[in-house]
């Protein structure tokens, strides 16, 4: 089946740089919007490293694949023109649950698929009689950040690929809801839904962690945060790491990963700041740092309330990734060796821990 994933945009960025993952130029068609010049510039230089190509003819690929994958990065006016199309063609439609969330405010969903994660997502409500957190027996690396787009979900990705080329199987939820897109679930709905206390979702996500384990027999956990772990302001407060707050109380993080954006003064003080934070708030060590390619500056027209983030390319990096934070290994998603230095160091702690069979 031929598949076309629409709007590719900045904010699934991973599509690209892992386009491997998806399958080939063939089988996947990725499109930009008709009018996003600088997105087709910007990415159809970064599809030359990754064998992909890219279109912002959205009628002329349409025709020629079997399936239309609408992922969030445009307007309700916009999807409803694509959809239309689509439907007109005879073409089956799928979304990712933010557009389907959009979708149905103006009861359109119909004969849309949700990409929803294969696996069964249970709310786990016998957990009201039952408020005991179990011990997780299998290994666990978390990877989480200071917000979002500072590369989390491409850590995710890199070390799904590095442990399972060494043959261990994966029990992975993804921090982004494209996650379907690579083989696995993104965190489940439930985790993030404010209707339902905290501590309820503490117990829900344990009880459903150790359900999946019991199903799947995985070598290894690898879970992503959605959220930042810490607060970027006063104004942009990243949920105060709630989601990373379940997750950790949830169950116990045996290696993790924090993504961080790129900064030309980086000072002991933040990684300090950090380190305490990751210790005493999340319960586990940061280890491995992933600094990003992007940068951010709240916006003066919110009065800080929202974010501007710019992108920066590798060359940039480069002088921060020689810093020695002792410690730390520092990585970036774009500098291989960085990266594999970051999962080799998680696998050699993980096989050190006498507690744990790797």
């Amino acid at each position: 089946m031929k598949k076309m994933i629409y709007p590719l945009n900045y904010n699934c960025r991973e599509l690209i740089n892992h386009f491997g993952i998806l399958g080939d130029d063939e089988s996947i068609k990725l499109v930009v919007k008709d009018n996003s010049k600088k997105y087709f510039d910007e990415f159809a230089k970064a599809c030359k490293s990754s064998r992909c190509n890219i279109s912002n003819e959205f009628e002329k690929i349409l025709n020629n694949v079997d399936e239309l994958i609408l992922v969030n990065g445009t307007n309700i006016e916009d999807y409803l023109d694509k959809i239309k199309l689509a439907k007109d063609k005879g073409k089956k439609i799928f979304a990712v649950p933010s557009v389907m969330d959009l979708l149905s405010e103006i009861k359109i969903h119909q004969d849309i698929i949700g990409l929803d994660s294969d696996v069964a997502i249970e709310r786990f409500e016998q957990a009201e009689d039952n408020q005991e957190i179990f011990e997780i027996d299998v290994p666990v690396i978390a990877v989480m950040g200071v917000g979002p787009n500072c590369d989390k979900f491409s850590c995710e990705l890199y070390l799904r690929k590095y442990y399972e080329e060494l043959g261990y199987k994966v029990l992975q939820f993804g921090s982004k809801e494209i996650a379907p897109l690579f083989g696995f679930s993104s965190l489940p709905e439930f985790v993030l839904d404010s209707k339902i206390p905290i501590k309820d979702r503490i117990v829900y996500f344990n009880h459903f962690i150790v359900e999946q384990i019991r199903r799947e027999q995985p070598d290894i956990i690898i879970i992503g945060s959605p959220d930042g772990i810490v607060p970027l302001s006063l104004s942009i407060h990243n949920n105060y790491g709630e989601s990373s707050l379940i997750i950790s109380s949830a169950i116990a993080i045996d290696y993790m990963v924090v993504g961080i954006y790129f900064d030309e003064d980086l000072q002991d003080e933040f990684f300090e700041y950090l380190d305490n934070c990751v210790k005493y708030k999340y319960n586990s060590e940061m280890i491995s740092v992933c600094i990003s390619n992007t940068t951010y500056e709240p916006t003066a027209e919110s009065f800080g309330k929202k974010v501007k983030y710019y992108h920066l390319d590798t060359e940039n990096i480069c002088e921060q990734l020689a810093i020695n934070k002792k410690d730390k290994v520092l990585c970036n998603i774009h500098d291989l060796a960085t990266m594999k230095l970051m999962a080799d160091t998680s696998l050699k702690l993980l096989q050190e821990n006498i507690d744990i069979v790797l």
